[in-house]
């Protein structure tokens, strides 16, 4: 692994959880990155390419780095999100040749199958990753920034399946 992506590894997805209190408009915008954000809670749609996606408890939305995007508040209710960021290249390097991590990401047209809503075992598997990569970032010694490319890689693999 290079240091360019050794570095990225070891500050991605620091802050996983965030919650707003009394939520105003969100903010049209794109990133360098792909993003995961699986909702916790919130009066909300999502806005992606031209299309906006109704949430609730358990949905997870998915964005490359071409769609914009952005929360769309419907009431001022508590909005509770874990967001996953990681590089193009971050996937290129966890992939194979048989088995491509961005698929999710581009093989589709913008703005279409972002959301998903997952089932109550798909919850719990998702909240698992969220809670080990959580406790990885604590402590990146001793091999564990490793098990994080690997949970990080499972993860991965749960949302392109």
């Amino acid at each position: 692994m290079n240091s360019r992506l050794y570095n990225e590894l070891t500050t991605l997805n620091i802050n996983l959880h965030n919650k707003i209190t009394c939520p105003k408009g969100g903010t049209f915008h794109l990133h360098d990155t792909y993003e995961v954000l699986f909702l916790i809670s919130g009066d909300v749609s999502y806005f992606v390419d031209n299309n906006t996606y109704p949430l609730k408890y358990g949905d997870l939305v998915i964005t490359n780095t071409s769609e914009i995007h952005t929360p769309i508040f419907l009431s001022s209710e508590t909005y509770e999100r874990i967001i996953f960021h990681f590089s193009p290249e971050l996937a290129k390097y966890m992939s194979t040749p048989d088995y491509n991590l961005e698929k999710c990401f581009i093989d589709r047209p913008n703005g279409k199958r972002n959301k998903t809503a997952l089932n109550d075992c798909q919850i719990t598997k998702f909240m698992d990753f969220y809670r080990k990569i959580r406790l990885l970032n604590s402590d990146l010694d001793k091999g564990n920034t490793v098990v994080k490319l690997c949970k990080l890689t499972e993860l991965m693999v749960f949302i392109n399946n």
